[in-house]
């Protein structure tokens, strides 16, 4: 038996726990082999103006805000709307209403620099500031926060303007 110091035996064990968590995840060895045959797929095409990847927060206002601006819209998901992806854990919204903040707008965008240590953008602080209100009203009229499940308030305004969806589109 070899003699191996306590540091030797703590990165033996930390490193053969990593390779068991990396392995237990699919990472490292072996392969991913594809279900989808590719001499299944069928090709189709599409004619649109603006095309939006993504079924999550950023995809569903830029399909209304495109199609409203008067866009042929089409929206391709991986699954179905506001339900993969980091959206389902979307709750941590941010709202700045100058009627009921004890900052101004100025002293908000100076007070969040102060807090990023100066690390921030402050025109980008600025413009989420002054547009947070109207995102946030957007979303209480689409029933956003009546529900812990966001499929039903994401589908409500692509459904009223009649956006075509693909859902459960991985290639």
């Amino acid at each position: 038996m070899q003699n191996i110091s306590r540091r030797q035996f703590i990165e033996r064990a930390a490193a053969t726990a990593g390779f068991a968590a990396l392995a237990s995840m699919g990472m490292g060895w072996g392969t991913n082999k594809p279900s989808v045959q590719s001499k299944e797929m069928q090709q189709q095409k599409m004619k649109t103006d603006v095309l939006v990847i993504g079924g999550g927060m950023a995809g569903l206002f830029a399909a209304v805000k495109a199609h409203d601006s008067g866009a042929k819209v089409m929206l391709v998901s991986k699954g179905r709307l506001g339900s993969s992806g980091s959206t389902p854990f979307a709750k941590g919204l941010f709202e700045f209403d100058p009627a009921t903040s004890k900052y101004s707008l100025d002293e908000f965008v100076e007070a969040v620099g102060r807090s990023a240590l100066g690390t921030n953008n402050p025109v980008y602080t600025r413009q989420m500031a002054e547009h947070s209100k109207d995102r946030i009203d957007e979303l209480r009229e689409w029933g956003f926060f009546d529900s812990a499940i966001y499929h039903k308030s994401f589908s409500k305004p692509i459904n009223d303007r009649k956006i075509s969806v693909y859902s459960n589109s991985f290639n």
